[in-house]
């Protein structure tokens, strides 16, 4: 049954879709729901259908679906998303919504809704371009029932369909969230947030947190790259993490999408997200060492990344200003961020962060920067 409510009144009027498939007819037994799993909607119906399809086959290997909410926001769709929303979900067979906002506000509004309107003890924030594991459902639970952790985080597959195959499939690698053993519980988030520094990964969607983490946080509005700044918070406030090494989800790189079409107000953004990011991390004093040090190649490697989008745009100034801020904004110097990575045995990571400045230099130069060629 679908039944249509009007939303809370505020920034723009929304229409909020409910299917609630839970057996109304014992209702003062229902079972608390465990896991929210959160899908953020725009102009993917190329996508969604997969990704729905999956977390569908994921939902059946459960002995209980009731303990599972799929909410989903639709933020204001041009395509066919809303109707595969609630044609998929409908048939999901777990307690469902999809909220429809009446214009575009951005995927941190989005975000925003879906954590409002979340009931589970844990989230989980899947990208609906995105393909989630028929297993990672099962696991993830699996993993809440054995001791509860704060924070789960799981490994991932990229298929990046700019690049090919030897046999012209878009290309699909293995990544890892962090080093350790299969089920591997880390008790310090300033280890679990070093880990995660060091990988340079903060997304979200391979991270399930308590709902609870989430309190007092919000994604910032009207941007994109929002989630660098929170994923490091909900890690730097969980105090049990357990790491799962098995790809769960394969992350969709396609060139319309935002890391893969940056326009100079993404990079602006980005921007935002690095002095965010430090922000956060730096709240948490006394920070160790080998946190700072983390947080110092994350934010050269970030950057670098930033200046370079910036003179590929040919956007020179904006470049020189990028630089001047890394030099300000890094927790350490370049040869400082060498010598103790390669005194904390990350010799592999200082000689990629090192090739990576000489390739930015060479290529753009940052002495040629202060004049447009």
């Amino acid at each position: 049954m679908i039944r249509a409510v009007e939303g809370d009144s505020g920034v723009v009027e929304k229409l909020t879709y409910i299917t609630d498939n839970k057996d109304k007819s014992n209702s003062a037994v229902m079972p608390e729901i465990i896991l929210s799993i959160l899908l953020p909607v725009y102009n993917v119906d190329l996508y969604l259908e997969e990704c729905l399809q999956n977390l569908s086959c994921g939902l059946k290997l459960l002995s209980d679906i009731t303990l599972v909410e799929v909410v989903a926001v639709d933020d204001a769709s041009t395509d066919n998303s809303n109707k595969i929303l609630c044609d998929v979900l409908g048939r999901m067979g777990c307690s469902t919504q999809v909220i429809r906002h009446s214009e575009n506000l951005g995927v941190s509004q989005a975000r925003n809704a879906l954590l409002k309107q979340a009931t589970g003890r844990y989230v989980w924030f899947v990208d609906p371009d995105d393909k989630p594991d028929s297993l990672a459902i099962k696991l993830i639970m699996q993993s809440i029932v054995a001791d509860s952790p704060d924070v789960i985080m799981f490994d991932w597959l990229t298929q990046n369909e700019l690049r090919k195959d030897r046999h012209n499939k878009p290309l699909i690698r293995r990544r890892s969230a962090a080093v350790g053993a299969f089920g591997l519980i880390v008790n310090d988030p300033q280890e679990t947030a070093t880990r995660v520094l060091l990988k340079d990964k903060m997304y979200l969607w391979n991270k399930v947190f308590k709902r609870t983490l989430a309190d007092d946080l919000v994604f910032p509005n009207q941007r994109f790259f929002e989630d660098i700044a929170f994923s490091m918070a909900i890690l730097l406030k969980s105090r049990t993490t357990r790491y799962l090494s098995k790809a769960l989800i394969t992350y969709r790189h396609r060139a319309g999408s935002i890391v893969n079409a940056p326009s100079i107000s993404k990079l602006d953004d980005w921007r935002k997200g690095l002095l965010d990011l430090r922000a956060v991390v730096t709240l948490n004093a006394p920070i160790k060492k080998e946190l700072m040090v983390a947080m110092s190649y994350c934010q050269f490697n970030n950057y670098l990344d930033i200046i370079k989008g910036c003179c590929v745009a040919q956007q020179y100034v904006k470049a020189q200003q990028t630089y001047e801020e890394m030099l300000k904004a890094t927790c350490m110097s370049f040869r400082q961020l060498l010598t103790n990575l390669v005194l904390a045995n990350h010799l592999v990571t200082a000689i990629r962060i090192y090739k990576k400045m000489l390739k930015v230099k060479s290529s753009y130069g940052f002495n040629a920067l202060n004049t447009t060629p």
